[in-house]
């Protein structure tokens, strides 16, 4: 899978089960979900 970071936002490639999994660990858990925003402003974003 891989993540491409630009301006406008965040673009995720590979396979349906990768990128639902990743926007699951992303969004965080039920009780406290994060934005998007948050998540590539904490550095937990890789580096393309």
């Amino acid at each position: 899978m891989k993540q491409y970071i630009d301006p406008k936002g965040l673009r995720l490639v590979g396979k349906a089960w990768e990128i639902r999994h990743q926007l699951r660990k992303i969004n965080g858990s039920p009780k406290s979900p994060r934005k998007l925003n948050d998540w590539l402003k904490s550095g937990s974003a890789p580096v393309r």
